[in-house]
């Protein structure tokens, strides 16, 4: 099976390739760390704030519970809300940009009015307020909450690049030959605007763990589960950094770094890719 040249091109980039790697690396931790280390997070069955040694290898927080169990379980369950958050805010974005920018006229000026009234309220208060109104919050609804704040400024990029496709010949031979506009819009438009989904996916990756996050450390984020952003709400509610408590904050805090750092030179790397001006510099 002949790999597609753009795939060989994006690994050979060493953006790319580094931010890949380590975000590989995060999924692994999140995606067999529990399996291999069976430990309840919730579980208080340790000494209070234990330091790190062979039977706790992170440590245990104030209440006595395994701070790598929490670790672990943590890593997967935010990069599920991230994923989600993507998922959510690229459908959405790409329904509202292409059904705009095909239709055009009255359909356009309302859609992209919504948009607009959207993307002029910060989405993490628009989140904010649908997670205060929400009793129990599962990282399903945080991810949506997320997602369905964020989409906008997506949204808007994606009408205007397939509005600028709409004008190319190809576009024009189609519509000559009597094809619907739903279907110039899957195989003409929105192939040219794939690799820009992608990288926006990526982007709204990290918009979804970082918001899940904020959402926790002001009390509004995932109920009953542990993630990235609990344990760091946990911690430094506890004052774990002024008491020396490192083990409790610090893993958390590097793993987001990781994550956040991953992301962003992927992103990088895919602009450099997809990008011709760059990629000749």
């Amino acid at each position: 099976m002949r790999i597609p040249p753009i795939i060989v091109m994006m690994f050979r980039n060493k953006k790319f390739l580094a931010g890949f790697t380590i975000l590989l690396i995060v999924i692994l931790l999140g995606v067999i760390g529990p399996i291999v280390y069976p430990v309840d997070p919730f579980e208080s069955t340790g000494p209070s704030e234990s330091p790190p040694n062979p039977k706790y290898p992170l440590g245990t927080d104030l209440y006595g519970r395994d701070i790598l169990a929490q670790f672990l379980q943590g890593i997967r369950n935010s990069l599920y809300v991230g994923f989600i958050t993507a998922i959510v805010a690229v459908a959405i974005g790409l329904i509202i940009g292409t059904t705009s920018a095909v239709l055009g006229g009255t359909a356009d000026s309302v859609l992209m009015g919504f948009t607009n009234i959207v993307m002029a309220i910060p989405s993490y208060f628009l989140a904010l307020i649908i997670a205060a109104t929400t009793p129990v919050r599962t990282l399903e609804l945080v991810g949506l909450f997320i997602g369905i704040t964020s989409w906008p400024w997506f949204a808007r990029a994606i009408r205007a690049q397939l509005l600028s496709l709409k004008e190319r010949e190809y576009v024009y031979l189609s519509r000559m030959a009597g094809y619907g506009w739903l279907k110039i819009a899957f195989t003409d438009l929105l192939p040219g605007v794939a690799s820009y989904t992608v990288m926006a996916a990526i982007t709204f990756i990290g918009i979804g763990i970082g918001g899940e996050a904020f959402l926790t450390m002001i009390g509004l984020g995932p109920s009953r589960v542990s993630t990235i952003g609990i344990m760091l709400f946990w911690a430094f509610s506890m004052e774990a950094h002024r008491r020396g408590v490192w083990w409790w904050w610090v893993p958390p805090g590097m793993i987001m770094i990781m994550i956040l750092t991953a992301l962003y030179l992927m992103n990088m790397g895919l602009d450099e890719v997809f990008n011709p001006r760059l990629r000749r510099g």
